[in-house]
């Protein structure tokens, strides 16, 4: 796929390869990138614990690019997505929470994650306009013989919708943030788009105008006012997009040099079938799939 490319509003920017295992620095082992959400099983993220800057990036590759962490209002920025290309290793300590191959007569094939999404259909509120989920959306820009993988740090809970994120239960909530579009922003429009090979019509979010986004903060001045609120550790979910012949390159050159961090082999792909085959070298070279 082209290195910018487009798909219902989003623009995917690749920052570059990542052919080698990235190891986080030690900081990154402490819980941090802290947000504000509810209790429950699935957190629904609602503030910001600081909306001054972007967030931390390093403790995920970064390939070429050199990540700004300069807050820009501009309300199209929510449309700017990153992935990895070529990508073949999910970072030291991550695992592989989702995966799409893309074959070779153009049929999709779907795990993790991404299975949830096999329809993508507002069921629940029709009438109420969402924002398309940009994972699903660079999933159905792969060329043929291309695999997007996606990964979480291993500690993390992977949801399409949230990313990684882990409950920080010692976090004292006592204030937030938030990020607020101007109404005259937004508009909406119904479209038909397509997943994993189906038709969906949906009523949809549309940025109209670039209003500046406004930051509105709030101190909590008794403790009864964050009660039903939670610290939430939030990473990205790195995607990882690679053509089977980068997985093919990376599987020779590591048999002659006798590396020890070899994933996969020529077998692994020409001992499957057309389907399975790409599918299944996607999930090892992320790293095992978990669910």
């Amino acid at each position: 796929m082209p290195s910018i490319t487009t798909n219902e509003g989003y623009t995917f920017n690749n920052w570059g390869p990542v052919t080698a295992t990235f190891t986080a620095p030690a900081s990154c082992s402490t819980m941090s990138n802290i947000m504000i959400g509810s209790r429950g099983t699935i957190p629904f993220l609602m503030y910001e614990e600081q909306c001054s800057t972007t967030r931390n990036y390093d403790c995920i590759p970064t390939g070429t690019i050199t990540p700004t962490t300069t807050y820009n209002p501009n309300p199209t920025e929510i449309y700017q997505e990153a992935y990895f290309s070529p990508g073949l290793y999910c970072p030291a300590g991550w695992a592989t929470v989702g995966v799409a191959a893309r074959n070779a007569d153009s049929s999709l094939s779907v795990g993790g994650i991404l299975t949830s999404q096999l329809a993508e259909v507002n069921t629940g509120l029709p009438h109420v306009p969402i924002f398309l989920n940009p994972a699903t959306l660079l999933v159905e820009l792969l060329d043929p013989k291309e695999s997007a993988v996606m990964c979480c740090p291993r500690a993390m809970t992977a949801d399409i919708y949230v990313g990684c994120y882990s409950t920080v239960s010692n976090y004292k909530v006592t204030k937030r943030c938030v990020d607020q579009i101007p109404g005259l922003d937004i508009g909406e429009v119904t479209k038909t788009h397509t997943w994993n090979g189906t038709a969906v019509t949906e009523l949809l979010v549309t940025i109209t105008a670039t209003y500046p986004i406004s930051i509105v903060e709030k101190t909590f001045s008794v403790a009864s006012e964050a009660s039903s609120l939670v610290g939430i550790s939030v990473m990205p979910m790195i995607t990882l997009v690679h053509h089977q012949s980068d997985a093919q390159a990376t599987g020779r050159a590591a048999s002659t040099s006798n590396a020890a961090s070899r994933v996969g082999s020529r077998s692994t792909w020409n001992g499957l079938g057309a389907v399975l085959g790409i599918f299944a070298a996607a999930v090892a070279l992320g790293a095992s799939i978990i669910l």
